[in-house]
């Protein structure tokens, strides 16, 4: 295998359908707070996993770094972008070193594609 600075890139969000169901949940007067999206991981690299697979902990990593899930916030939370990280271990003892920077954006940007 190839060095690389880093194995995999991921990047959580909203789940497509929990963000439609949410926002037609505010269009019928839920009040934003009160909502909650399903976080998903929307896109990886590589596609495929090499020696260390990430399959199996892609999976509970949305939960693992939303346990609440993600919410509307009125107000931008300080600090932001957020920079945590972590060491998740496999089942075969290996460890991924994981860096996780959380982005705030505007509901309305994101739907707008932007």
């Amino acid at each position: 295998m190839a060095q690389r600075l880093i194995r995999y890139f991921t990047i959580l969000g909203p789940c497509p359908e929990s963000l439609q169901e949410g926002l037609k949940s505010l269009e019928q007067g839920t009040k934003a707070q009160d909502v909650t999206f399903k976080a998903t991981a929307l896109e990886r690299f590589p596609l495929e996993d090499d020696d260390v697979p990430l399959s199996p902990l892609l999976q509970t990593l949305p939960e693992f770094c939303f346990k609440d899930g993600l919410q509307l916030l009125s107000v931008k939370p300080s600090p932001s972008p957020f920079f945590a990280s972590f060491v998740f271990s496999t089942e075969k003892g290996g460890r991924l070193h994981v860096a996780c920077l959380t982005v705030h954006e505007r509901l309305h940007d994101r739907m707008a594609g932007g």
